[in-house]
C-alpha cells in the first residue's frame, strides 16, 4: 500500500478540496476566455501552485471516482462548482492521479479536455478516456473503465459479424403512450410554389455522378457473376494449374476491390470463397490446400498492402462501409495484423480506429504471434496501441508478453502494458507479484496498491510466501509496509501464525540496536487490518508486551487506523 491509501490529516483533505475547486475554476475561465487572456492564464498559474504545493509532501495526488463525488484517501472530496466526478463518472474513469512534476503545458491541456468533454454531444469525436489516452501525458495517469477496455474477451464473429446499434424505429407505426397527444395537423397558410421545369433539370456534376453510380452498380453485379461462374469452373477444374491460375484472378479481384474501397463486395468474395473451401475439404484434398494458399496470400502485405494507400478514403467512410470493412476479416487469417496494424497509429477517425483495434484484437485472439512480432517495432505510437489492445486479451502468453513490455523503452508502453496487467482476471497476481521487486519505484507503489485494493482471492498464500522468504533491507520502509497491510487486508486465520511470530520475535533486539523495526511494525499493521477477533486478541497482548519495540508496534498500527 501506498502513502495515498494511509489515513488523510485534515490538511491534506483542505488541499485536495482546494485543487478540485480551483480545477473547477480554471475550467470554467478556458470555456469563457480565449487562451492568452489574462484571467485564464492567472487561473492555471494559481492551479499549477497548489500542486506545487501539495507536492512538497507528496509523490502524487489521487482522486477515485464515484457517480456523484470524488473521493481522496478514503475521505469524500467537497468542492465548489460544477459535480466533475459525474463527468468522469460517465465517460467510464474510475480514478485519475497527477503525479508530481507536472507543469503548466499539461495542465492546459488536461484543462482543454475537460472543457471539450463537460457535455459529450451525439456526434463527438470519442470521449473523455479517449482523449485522454490519446493525449499520453506524462504527469496524468487514469484508469477507466469504457466498453473496449473492459469488454469480454474477444470474440471475432462477435465483433465482426454482429450489426451494431437498435433496430430504427418504424415511422408509421402508431405512438400508444397514454400521455402522448399527437401535433395538430394545421393547414397550410400558403399555396403550394409551382414547380418550375428546371427543378428536374440535372447539372453536369450531377450527371457524372449518377453515371458513376450507375456504373459502379453494374460492375458490382458483374464482378458477382463472374465470382459465379468461376467457382462452378473451379468444382469441376481437375487441373491444378488452372485451379491456380483461376485463384490468382480471384486474388486479385480482391484485391481491386480493396482499392476501390468496396467492401461490402469484398466481403461477399471472401465468403463464397470459405464456403467453396469447406465443400472442397470433403471432396479434394489437393484443392482444399490450394485455396488454404489462396487464403493466406489475400492475408498477406501484397494483397491487403492496399490498405494503407486507401487510408485517406477510410478516415472519411460512412459507419456502413466501415462495417463491411470490419467484417472482412472475419475470413482472414492473422497474418493480416501485419498490414493493418501500422494504420492504427496514424488513424484520425475515432470510428475506423475503434474498428481496426478490435478487428487486431479479434485477429491476435486467434493466433497472437503476428501481433507479438509488431512489438519489436521502434514505433513508438504503434506499440503503444498495440500494448493497449493485448490488456483485452486472455492467456498466459498475453500475460508474459505484457511482463516483457513493461521493461519497454518508453514510459507510456510501461505504464499501459502495467495498467493492463492490473486491469486483468486473476491469473495476473502472479505476475503482479514478481512486480513487486521491479527496480522502479513507480511500479512497485503502483503494484502494492492495486494488490491492497482488489483483494485477489490466491493474493494471502502468495504474500505469505513472500513474505516468508524475501529478505528486506533498511531502506524498504515503505515496501515493507505495504506488502503487509497487504496481508492483512486480505488475510485470515491461516496468517496469524506468521503474523504473530514476527510481531513478538526476539522482542530485546531492539535493546541491542540490531533489530529491523519496520517488519514488526508492518505485522502489527496487518492485524490492525485484519480486525478479527484473533487478530485484536493479538494487538491487545502486543499492547501489555514488556518490551518497547513490540509496545510501540502496537501503539503505531492503532493510531494509523483511528
Amino acid at each position: 500500500m501506498t502513502e495515498q491509501d494511509d489515513i488523510a490529516d485534515s490538511k491534506e483533505i483542505a488541499a485536495a478540496e482546494k485543487i478540485i475547486s480551483a480545477l473547477l475554476i480554471a475550467v470554467k475561465n478556458s470555456a469563457l476566455y480565449p487562451e492568452h487572456h489574462e484571467s485564464y492564464l492567472k487561473s492555471v498559474e494559481n492551479l499549477r501552485l497548489l500542486f506545487a504545493e501539495f507536492f512538497k509532501v507528496c509523490e502524487y495526488l489521487r482522486w477515485y471516482v464515484e457517480k456523484d463525488h470524488l473521493i481522496f484517501k478514503g475521505q469524500v472530496i467537497r468542492h465548489d462548482g460544477e459535480n466533475l466526478s459525474s463527468v468522469l463518472f460517465r465517460d467510464g474513469i474510475r480514478w485519475i492521479e497527477i503525479r508530481k512534476g507536472i507543469e503548466s503545458d499539461e495542465i492546459t491541456g488536461f484543462l482543454k479536455i475537460l472543457k471539450d468533454y463537460r457535455v459529450l454531444s451525439d456526434n463527438a469525436d470519442g470521449d473523455l478516456a479517449t482523449a485522454l489516452w490519446e493525449a499520453n501525458f506524462s504527469h496524468i495517469l487514469y484508469e477507466a473503465e469504457d466498453a473496449f477496455r473492459n469488454a469480454d474477451p474477444i470474440d471475432a464473429a462477435m465483433l465482426m459479424g454482429m450489426p451494431e446499434g437498435m433496430p430504427e424505429t418504424t415511422p408509421d407505426k402508431e405512438n400508444h403512450d397514454p400521455e402522448y397527444v399527437h401535433a395538430p395537423q394545421e393547414a397550410p397558410t400558403h399555396a403550394p410554389l409551382p414547380l418550375s421545369a428546371d427543378l428536374w433539370q440535372l447539372s453536369s456534376q450531377e450527371t457524372l455522378e449518377l453515371q458513376r453510380m450507375v456504373i459502379k452498380e453494374e460492375n458490382d453485379v458483374k464482378t458477382k457473376d463472374v465470382l459465379d461462374i468461376l467457382l462452378i469452373i473451379l468444382k469441376e477444374q481437375h487441373s491444378e494449374q488452372e485451379f491456380s491460375n483461376i485463384l490468382d484472378f480471384i486474388k486479385d479481384e480482391f484485391r481491386q476491390s480493396l482499392m476501390q474501397c468496396e467492401f461490402e463486395l469484398a466481403h461477399l468474395m471472401l465468403g463464397r470463397m470459405q464456403e467453396f473451401k469447406r465443400v472442397c475439404q470433403s471432396e479434394s484434398q489437393s484443392k482444399a490446400s490450394l485455396l488454404q494458399n489462396f487464403f493466406t496470400a489475400v492475408s498477406g502485405v501484397e494483397v491487403l498492402g492496399v490498405l494503407y494507400k486507401v487510408r485517406p478514403a477510410l478516415e472519411i467512410a460512412n459507419p456502413e462501409r466501415i462495417r463491411a470493412f470490419r467484417k472482412m476479416f472475419n475470413f482472414l487469417r492473422p497474418e493480416a495484423t501485419i498490414s493493418l496494424a501500422p494504420m492504427v497509429a496514424v488513424i484520425k477517425n475515432p470510428q475506423l480506429r475503434r474498428a481496426v483495434m478490435e478487428i487486431i484484437g479479434a485477429l491476435a485472439s486467434k493466433d497472437i504471434r503476428p501481433l507479438e512480432k509488431l512489438l519489436e517495432s521502434s514505433e513508438e505510437e504503434l506499440v503503444h496501441r498495440l500494448v493497449f489492445i493485448m490488456g483485452k486479451l486472455k492467456g498466459k502468453k498475453i500475460g508474459e508478453l505484457l511482463l516483457k513490455m513493461i521493461g519497454h523503452p518508453s514510459e507510456a508502453v510501461r505504464r499501459e502494458a502495467l495498467n493492463s496487467l492490473m486491469s486483468g482476471d486473476n491469473e495476473s497476481v502472479s505476475l503482479l507479484f514478481t512486480l513487486l521487486d521491479n527496480d522502479s519505484e513507480m511500479i512497485r507503489e503502483m503494484v502494492s496498491e492495486h494488490l491492497y485494493r482488489k483483494k485477489y482471492p490466491d493474493i494471502e498464500e502468495q504474500m505469505l510466501d513472500y513474505l516468508e522468504h524475501r529478505r528486506f533491507r533498511y531502506k524498504e520502509q515503505k515496501h515493507i509496509s505495504a506488502c503487509y497491510k497487504i496481508l492483512g487486508r486480505s488475510g485470515s486465520s491461516k496468517s496469524l501464525v506468521f503474523l504473530e511470530k514476527v510481531l513478538f520475535d526476539k522482542p530485546w533486539a531492539s535493546l541491542l540496536g540490531i533489530e529491523n523495526a519496520y517488519e514488526r511494525d508492518g505485522a502489527a499493521a496487518a492485524l490492525a487490518e485484519m480486525g478479527t477477533e484473533e487478530a485484536n486478541s493479538l494487538l491487545a497482548r502486543a499492547s501489555r508486551n514488556p518490551f518497547p519495540a513490540v509496545r510501540r508496534a502496537y501503539k503505531k498500527a492503532t493510531e494509523d487506523i483511528v
